[in-house]
């Protein structure tokens, strides 16, 4: 491993905290990413964490350390207790703000019962025991991510935002034809062909 870029796990602290605390607690992070990359040029970036719940305190944040040394990116969780807040028109202006700042959003979902994928098969004691909730979950749940991020338009909206999707892009690489078979089924037009679409994403290791 030559370089790291520094983000918080998925026990990101945002469901956990009112918006004002994690502005605080996302200023105190990004500082010292930047630390970091200051320190050790070569070995540190940072990804930028914000307090999601709030798209106006999260576009603030951005906006804060945007152009500051060691800043690529910008960290967030894929959804919140079964909510794609992303795609509200009030983040519009957040990603707007990403896309013109060339920072690639990197996903990661979030730890919690509240937030798994289908809490109600993922939460049970015997799921939990045997890890079905990440193992499963944080895959299902990067392929839904990808696939909203076509089916609303986001991806149409924001042509040159970068998209990073974490675990090889969960199941969507594999479910990406199945996906699109159903949209052909249900005559759901899309203004590009769906390979299009699928390179718009980066897929990690």
């Amino acid at each position: 491993v030559q370089m790291h870029d520094l983000t918080l796990s998925g026990r990101m602290p945002w469901q956990w905290v009112a918006p004002g605390t994690g502005a605080e607690l996302a200023r105190i992070l990004n500082d010292a990413a930047i630390a970091a990359h200051t320190a050790f040029p070569d070995r540190f970036l940072g990804g930028v964490e914000v307090s999601i719940r709030d798209p106006k305190l999260a576009l603030q944040e951005l906006n804060r350390v945007a152009g500051k040394p060691g800043v690529r990116a910008v960290h967030l969780p894929n959804s919140i207790e079964g909510k794609d807040y992303l795609f509200e028109p009030a983040y519009a202006p957040f990603l707007a703000r990403c896309e013109e700042l060339g920072y690639p959003l990197l996903f990661h979902p979030l730890d919690g019962e509240v937030n798994y994928y289908a809490p109600s098969r993922m939460g049970d004691p015997l799921s939990a025991n045997a890890n079905l909730m990440n193992t499963l979950g944080f895959p299902f749940e990067t392929a839904t991510t990808a696939a909203k991020f076509i089916v609303t338009g986001t991806l149409d909206k924001f042509p040159k935002l970068e998209v990073v999707l974490p675990h090889s892009g969960g199941v969507f690489p594999y479910l990406a034809g199945r996906v699109e078979h159903g949209l052909n089924r249900k005559k759901f037009a899309l203004p590009h062909p769906f390979h299009d679409y699928i390179r718009r994403f980066h897929y990690d290791t």
